[in-house]
C-alpha cells in the first residue's frame, strides 16, 4: 500500500470499548464514506476495521496548544473523555478531552453539542485527493457510511 496519513493505529483503540454484537457494517465490510470530517474523505472507498457500541458526541473545543475554537467536531466517543462515568454526558456539558485525533485535542476543554447512542466505526480508506491510504480513522457513525456493493 501507499503512504499512511493521519489517524493513528488500531492499537490506540481503548481496550475497554465494547465491540458491537450486530453492526450494520461488520469488520471487513467494504464501504463508501459519506462524511467530510477531513479533506479527501467524502466519497472515499474504505474497509471497516472495528465497530463499537458507545455514545458519540459532537463537540466544540479550544485547542490546548493554540488556535481558534473548533466548532462541531465529529466524533468524540464517551471513552475519549477524561474521567467519564457510566452515564452519558448531556448537551452543554463541559468535558476534558483525552485523545490525539488532532493537534491540540488532548487536554482541551470541550462543550458537548450533541449526543448519540450508536455504533461507531473505525475505517481505513483511500484518500480521494491523492490515493494515499488513511489507516484506522476514528470515528464514523452508521449514517456516514453506505455499502460499497449494493
Amino acid at each position: 500500500y501507499m503512504s499512511l496519513s493521519y489517524s493513528g493505529t488500531k492499537e490506540e483503540t481503548p481496550s475497554y470499548l465494547v465491540t458491537a454484537k450486530h453492526p450494520l457494517y461488520p469488520v471487513d465490510s467494504r464501504v463508501i464514506i459519506r462524511a467530510n470530517h477531513v479533506p479527501g474523505m467524502e466519497g472515499a472507498k474504505g474497509v471497516v476495521n472495528g465497530a463499537y457500541e458507545t455514545t458519540a458526541y459532537k463537540v466544540s473545543y479550544v485547542p490546548s496548544t493554540w488556535g481558534n475554537r473548533v466548532k462541531d467536531y465529529k466524533w468524540v466517543i464517551h471513552e475519549d473523555i477524561d474521567r467519564a462515568g457510566l452515564e452519558p454526558f448531556k448537551p452543554g456539558d463541559e468535558v476534558l478531552l483525552h485523545v490525539k485525533y488532532k493537534e491540540g485535542m488532548d487536554g482541551a476543554v470541550a462543550k458537548i453539542e450533541s449526543v448519540q447512542q450508536t455504533t461507531v466505526y473505525m475505517v481505513s480508506y483511500i484518500d480521494t485527493r491523492d490515493g494515499s491510504h488513511v489507516k484506522y480513522y476514528k470515528w464514523l457513525v452508521e449514517s456516514e457510511l453506505e455499502p460499497l456493493d449494493k
